[in-house]
């Protein structure tokens, strides 16, 4: 092939991907590109240049988030919506090599978020421009890469202007970075393939498979772009053989369908084909059954591409009389919104970190997460596929317009330098990638278009919904469309809601008051009706609970996160369900109790009257330390899903109570004595499950807790170690709030400590920290060498701690 005008064309803008992390394969090539790179933090003509000395620079592995690796400082330009946390402008630049072995093929290269604004370059040559930060993208290098030679990549990430966010967004090239070869003639990277199930059901189901093929040049292809005669080149044709089979999850065949199509180059191609599947392993998310698809592109009797997609065959389908069913069974969403921080790791958030946090809310009852308020990174999707969450998939924050209306003709916005910026240029290229890229996991059950958009009040709002809402359909079909709204009288009168396929509701309650849902039921009796965003009352719940028609709610929040933190020196929100250390408030056992199977009693000592505001839960405290001076009861809850429970301090049977169903919890008050509490529940009059409290005494020691000892060599696999300040007897001491020392030798290295304490302004990557409550959480990540690992903590006055039994292997 001599040259083709195709291939310039490819180069001009930035190629959106399709990628879900799929399984090997042995054709194409998919090469994580994390390693050895150059960074620094600062900006300066050059800097792409091939030819610039970098060796100064600072060496990292990415992921990599430069934001909580700076200090907390209330004149930081991102304020408390930006945790207080600096912003900035930097560079990063990888030289590397590419093995002759793939010349002749289509490289490019992937990135799956840049927060934010990034401009890329390969070898000096300027690639494109990606403004918003959670979106995956893709370049093609190809004319400008030297198989052979060194290459060099350049990537300039601007999160200069600030205020730029409501919540912690971080800074740099904080998700995954992909290498990916080709041959010429390949599956679209963007949108190669994309699956559905026209037909579902335990006995078969219809798999339907929609195919991209990008064609550029043959071996025999000649194309000239000067002859005047485009009749004059010789342009090829061949038929190619695609091949589709599905394994079970223990790599068994289970079905398989072959199809003839005619390719010919320079072109693009869309293919269906349709696979049937006897008795299949339906997916949900109380069996999370997947399989894989692994396709084949052939012809010239060579596989030309391989592509694995990890698939779960499921049907969803809302009704406004019956809600949400799975596979036919009704079924409510309990749903969190959770933000996509990690504390003292930023946002460049290793997968383990997720599956350990994704457990605890597992645990609780919790099947839905609501991305907020933008696409997460594509393995996200894939964990939340395996473990068995729903996903709300959601887009935006804000489209064009702000408060109030007619302040100005340019678009505006919630912040100064927020989305809005780059709406009318970037939201439909955003909201299709994030659809291309998404739409064959199982675990996305919806999108949403946005949450609490002020266009929902204007005039326009109604019609710009509708034009979001459309291309939506067009990427994909099969899946409905809500966004969350706050000003809902507004969205009613002017159609807003309307519109949306699942009408989403932020606080139902503040214009309902305990009526909830009912009205708007009364008054729009085929509306679906979703609570997008909800208080933790349990009200909220019962609302869903208890009518068929509401299709479940997503309760603000299920982790605390950085950022919305309000006046210095707090630095994040701190009213979710589980503290940043990972510590379950006692509000976990609460929602537990309406949420999961499992029966539970938990003790909750309320510390005041009310919540610290209407998004914090009940205030209270699980532990038997008290200074009580006598003149007042300590009112003592017992969250619980048991028939009744039976409370004793220190052995002595205070009483048994019923619990009520619609409050999920017995309440006692009581002059507090020192020693033992203990809760009993029953069900059916038979004991269930109970719980203990002991009073602690003086802090005298350091204990670690971990699930697991073994880390994957792999420079990615991650464990956490729960560290807690106890007495002699084992006891946590809870009020105490003391710096300890970590000390790491072995082939792992700290990336993170955490307490539970939202006004902890400390260095966050540093090696000491204050406990909160007693307690502390590291986070090790592994290398690539075997050995054996050492986990060390000391504190004044305390026996230290040694961890030595975690090892690093293959």
């Amino acid at each position: 092939m001599k040259f083709s005008l195709y291939y310039f064309l490819l180069l001009l803008q930035p190629i959106l991907l399709f990628s879900q992390s799929s399984p090997d394969t042995k054709i194409r090539t998919t090469l994580k590109f994390n390693k050895d790179w150059k960074f620094i933090l600062d900006d300066k003509s050059g800097f792409e240049s091939a030819l610039l000395d970098d060796a100064a620079w600072r060496s990292l592995d990415l992921p990599h988030d430069w934001g909580v690796e700076g200090k907390f400082n209330q004149s930081n330009p991102a304020l408390g919506n930006g945790a207080f946390l600096p912003t900035g402008i930097g560079w990063y630049r990888k030289i590397f090599v590419l093995p002759d072995s793939l010349k002749g093929k289509r490289i490019a290269i992937q990135f799956d978020g840049v927060y934010m604004n990034s401009k890329v370059y390969i070898n000096g040559h300027f690639l494109g421009q990606y403004p918003y930060g959670y979106s995956s993208f893709q370049y093609d290098l190809t004319e400008f890469i030297k198989p052979g030679e060194k290459n060099t990549l350049a990537v300039r990430v601007d999160n200069s202007l600030q205020p730029a966010s409501r919540w912690y967004a971080g800074s740099g090239i904080y998700r995954n970075v992909w290498l990916i070869a080709t041959h010429p003639i390949h599956f679209d990277n963007y949108a190669g393939i994309f699956v559905t199930y026209p037909s579902v059901s335990k006995a078969q189901a219809v798999v339907k498979l929609q195919y991209k093929i990008i064609a550029n040049a043959f071996k025999e292809s000649e194309f000239h772009w000067w002859r005047r005669n485009i009749s004059a080149n010789k342009r090829i044709t061949k038929e190619a053989t695609i091949t589709s089979t599905l394994f079970n999850a223990d790599g068994v065949e289970v079905a398989k369908e072959t199809t003839k199509e005619m390719i010919g180059d320079f072109n693009e191609y869309d293919f269906t084909q349709t696979v049937v599947l006897k008795q299949p392993k339906l997916w949900s998310t109380d069996s999370p059954s997947l399989y894989t698809l692994k396709t084949k592109l052939v012809y010239d009797g060579n596989i030309m591409d391989d592509y694995a997609t990890n698939i779960g065959i499921r049907k969803v389908e809302f009704t406004p009389e019956k809600g949400m069913l799975i596979n036919g069974i009704p079924e409510k969403i309990k749903g969190v919104c959770l933000h996509q921080d990690a504390g003292s790791i930023g946002v460049a958030v290793p997968i383990g970190v997720w599956q350990s946090r994704l457990e605890k809310l597992k645990q609780m009852g919790c099947n839905a997460i609501r991305l907020s308020h933008h696409p997460f990174a594509p393995a996200f999707y894939d964990l939340c596929d395996k473990m068995g969450f729903y996903i709300m998939d959601e887009a935006f924050d804000e489209w064009n317009k702000g408060y109030p209306w007619g302040s100005t003709e340019n678009t505006y916005g919630k912040m100064k330098y927020s989305y809005h910026l780059y709406f009318n240029q970037w939201a439909e290229t955003d909201l299709r990638a994030m659809i291309r890229r998404d739409r064959n996991h199982p675990s996305v059950i919806m999108y949403s278009i946005g949450n609490e958009i002020p266009n929902q009040r204007t005039p326009d709002g109604t019609a710009l919904a509708r034009k979001l809402q459309n291309i939506c359909h067009e990427e994909d079909p099969t899946r409905l469309v809500t966004s969350a709204v706050d000003f809902i009288e507004d969205a009613n009168a002017n159609g807003f809601l309307s519109v949306l396929d699942i009408a989403g509701y932020n606080y139902i309650d503040r214009y309902n008051g305990n009526a909830m849902y009912t009205p708007e039921r009364e008054k729009y009796p085929k509306r679906l009706l979703l609570g997008t965003e909800t208080f933790h009352h349990t009200a909220n719940w019962l609302a869903v609970r208890d009518h068929d028609y509401v299709i479940g709610e997503f309760v603000w929040v299920g982790y605390d996160y950085m950022g919305e933190s309000g006046d210095w020196p707090k630095r994040g929100w701190d009213a979710g369900i589980i503290d940043m250390s990972g510590h379950r408030r006692p509000e976990y056992y609460l929602r537990k109790s309406y949420w999961s199977k499992d029966p539970v009693v938990h003790i909750a000592i309320e510390t005041a009257k009310s919540p610290e505001g209407e998004w914090h839960p009940r205030k209270a405290v699980s532990h038997w330390n008290h200074n009580w001076n006598g003149d007042y009861l300590l009112p003592i809850y017992i969250y619980s899903n048991c028939d009744e429970v039976e409370l004793s301090i220190n052995d002595s049977i205070i009483g048994k109570k019923i619990v009520d169903k619609n409050i999920y919890f017995a309440k006692w008050e009581l002059p507090y004595k020192a020693g033992k509490i203990k809760v009993t529940g029953y069900i059916k009059g038979k004991i269930a499950t109970s719980q203990q409290l002991l009073t602690a005494g003086i802090a005298s020691s350091i204990q670690l807790k971990t699930a697991t000892t073994k880390l994957k060599a792999n420079g990615e696999d991650i464990v956490v170690v729960d560290v807690f300040i106890t007495d002699q007897n084992g006891t946590i001491v809870p009020d105490v709030q003391q710096e300890l020392t970590i000390a790491v030798t072995g082939p792992a290295k700290l990336i993170g400590i955490d307490n539970g304490s939202q006004s902890d302004t400390a260095d966050l990557k540093g090696n000491k920290r204050k406990t909160f409550e007693g307690h502390l959480l590291i986070t090790l990540q592994s290398t690539e060498k075997l050995g054996d690992i050492k986990l060390e903590v000391k504190g004044s006055d305390l026996q230290s701690a040694i961890l030595n039994n975690i090892i690093s292997v293959r």
